[in-house]
């Protein structure tokens, strides 16, 4: 009779420290806790990330604020602009006083009136840069931390006069601070009744047309009033009417797009945590229905909680082995006639070690 093989390995996998074992097994059932103080650090570090992209504010502190900012135009015959400003500022740093500002103008044809300033101006000068032109206000004192300056001043300013066919027309806007506030603003333009049409918005009061409101940073207010032709003088100097160009006009300090990044870095982040949560998620699922971790045939027996479709095919397969005579890790029983051969492998595999032992020897003996 042919020579039973006996699953020697498979038997040792049961035996005391094999990965079968009662201790094994045990050992492996055992409620996870180092996963749950993980698991929990886990959920910190994502509420931690969360929070601290919702309230990250990468915006700087504006240095100063402005109160008030009244500008009032003249319009000359002759074709010139007097502008009077008269501002209310109010420093806003700690760490550095403000002991000068510049205010924009149209354009460097402007001429300043020394008898014009407040007696809160030191001086008063012209800064051009490129296509930038402003006036240079200088203080006689320096104010920090909340502290108000209300300063005053006066220009002339030429080649704002456009034509429309026969009549006049001059667009204005007064400069704007893209890293500063305005809490008030008031622009205002005398009527002496040759005022035909003007931007939508303003009150008349007083013998003016009044605008008024509030400008964030980088906001600016386009004005447009129409003449009639006996505005002014017939051969007063005009120019070529230029649209209003806003790309100079824009928040300084808004960092938005960092906002972006820090969100984006963040959402990564809790992604690829969420992701480690998941085999610890296992870990918990599994303890609950007391399947432990363990591994057969190479895979694991659960995955999340569910029967492992690899585990089961290789179990199968192994199975299909057994019943055609395929024994252990390679061993094969002998050729025909092995019904008892194939009873003593089941047995093997479903008892203990003494009883598939004496099983074992039994078909040697007969054979002798």
């Amino acid at each position: 009779m042919a020579e039973i093989k006996i699953d020697y390995d498979h038997l040792s996998s049961k035996r005391a420290g094999g990965p079968y074992s009662e201790e094994t097994i045990k050992e492996k059932r055992k409620m996870p806790k180092r996963n749950i103080i993980i698991m929990v650090v886990l959920i910190v570090i994502q509420i931690a990330a969360i929070i601290f992209a919702a309230c990250y504010d990468p915006e700087p502190q504006p240095l100063d604020r402005i109160e008030e900012y009244n500008v009032t135009v003249t319009p000359n015959y002759d074709g010139t602009l007097k502008i009077e400003y008269d501002i209310l500022w109010r420093a806003l740093d700690d760490s550095e006083p403000l002991t000068w500002v510049e205010i924009g103008v149209p354009n460097n044809s402007y001429t300043i009136e020394q008898s014009s300033f407040s007696d809160t101006i030191s001086y008063v000068n012209k800064y051009s840069f490129v296509d930038y032109t402003s006036v240079r206000v200088g203080f006689r004192d320096s104010y920090i931390d909340g502290e108000t300056v209300r300063f005053s001043f006066s220009i002339t300013q030429s080649r704002m006069l456009c034509r429309d066919g026969d009549d006049f027309f001059i667009e204005f806007v007064p400069g704007w601070f893209n890293e500063i506030s305005v809490a008030k603003y008031r622009f205002a333009w005398y009527d002496n009744g040759d005022i035909e049409s003007y931007t939508e918005g303003a009150e008349y009061i007083d013998g003016y047309y009044v605008y008024e409101g509030s400008l964030d940073r980088g906001g600016y207010k386009l004005m447009r009033l129409g003449f009639n032709k006996f505005a002014f003088d017939p051969s007063a100097d005009t120019v070529e009417h230029v649209p209003f160009d806003d790309g100079g006009a824009y928040d300084g300090l808004d960092n938005g797009e960092d906002k972006v990044a820090v969100w984006i870095l963040v959402v990564f982040i809790v992604i690829a945590i969420f992701i480690a949560e998941l085999y610890l998620i296992d870990s918990f699922v599994s303890y609950h229905r007391g399947r432990g971790f363990m591994v057969g045939y190479g895979h694991p027996i659960h995955v999340y909680g569910y029967g492992n479709p690899r585990y089961h095919r290789a179990a199968k397969l192994d199975a299909e082995k057994r019943a055609s005579g395929v024994h252990g890790r390679g061993g094969r029983g002998g050729g025909g006639g092995c019904a008892c051969a194939c009873a003593c492998a089941c047995a093997c595999a479903g008892g203990g070690r003494a009883g598939c032992s004496a099983k074992a020897r039994g078909p040697k003996d007969a054979s002798n």
